[in-house]
């Protein structure tokens, strides 16, 4: 294998590892605030609903990265990342944040 091959693989992995765990982490952590913000709303005690959407936000996140590193293609990962994130911004909204 060409060493320029070599070179493009690394970089491919580096942005990928940038992608899947900091846009994961993004992503959970809009998730996170938009359940927040939706659990009181349907009948749960706030502090109860802070702390359930706190403990679910590491099942979250460790569902992203596998979902990220699962998928072949980048672009498709990062779609999704953007529709997780903009999943949790709109419950955000919806309950007036």
């Amino acid at each position: 294998m060409p060493t320029t091959d070599r070179k493009s693989q690394w970089w491919f992995i580096v942005l990928r590892l940038v992608v899947v765990i900091g846009g994961g982490y993004v992503a959970s952590s809009a998730l996170v605030a938009g359940l927040a913000r939706v659990l009181p709303w349907l009948g749960l005690v706030r502090i109860d609903g802070v702390v359930l959407a706190s403990m679910l936000g590491f099942v979250i996140y460790l569902a992203v990265l596998i979902l990220g590193f699962a998928r072949q293609r980048l672009l498709r990962t990062a779609v999704d990342l953007l529709v997780i994130a903009g999943l949790g911004l709109m419950l955000a909204a919806l309950t007036g944040a």
